[in-house]
């Protein structure tokens, strides 16, 4: 059996990083805050995806939420582009 959970235990959490934060910050980190937020895009296609294929949720509203991933994979790209 393994060691139990320690929930008093430091969390890490991302913050959300506002328009002005973006043109002073540094491109090679701001690279990374971009990959980290289109990994979690794609981890929610997925999860998305899976609960459509499983019956979860209505279809409509799945659909809609998958547009609205794509939306955002989008936005994303072109902020890797400049």
């Amino acid at each position: 059996m393994g060691s139990p959970v320690n929930y008093n235990a430091p969390q890490f959490r991302y913050r959300r990083i506002s328009r002005k934060d973006m043109l002073r910050i540094q491109p090679k980190k701001f690279l990374f805050h971009l990959s980290v937020a289109m990994g979690s895009v794609a981890e929610l296609e997925t999860h998305l995806l899976l609960a459509k294929r499983f019956g979860y949720g209505k279809n409509e509203a799945v659909g809609e939420l998958l547009e609205l991933c794509d939306r955002v994979g989008e936005c994303s790209a072109i902020f890797r582009k400049r």
